[in-house]
């Protein structure tokens, strides 16, 4: 849960988040493998940074893990707040 919670500039996440490096193809940082997801980013923008604490990120590079069929989804609300995503419902399509 740290990782979306605390800066890593003074704490080691994959310590504390208990995930394997992997490497990047895009960028220098590692990403945590056993995750579903994971995005590799570069800065395009940090003119808002100091006023707002935004910056404009693109995303360069996104894989998913094909092995986990149903994952659980857990969204960062700020300041601390996490939501998971609630139950899968299936309902008939209209689409043909």
């Amino acid at each position: 849960m740290g990782c979306g919670n605390i800066s890593g500039r003074k704490v080691g996440k994959f310590k504390i988040s208990g995930g394997a490096q992997a490497p990047a193809s895009c960028i220098k940082a590692p990403f945590i493998d056993e995750r579903y997801a994971n995005l590799e980013c570069k800065v395009v923008d940090g003119k808002m940074l100091n006023k707002y604490n935004v910056f404009i990120i693109a995303v360069i590079k996104a894989w998913i893990n094909p092995a986990n069929k149903d994952p659980r989804k857990i969204h960062h609300r700020g300041r601390g707040t996490f939501m998971l995503a609630g139950k899968t419902i299936k309902l008939p399509s209209k689409i043909k």
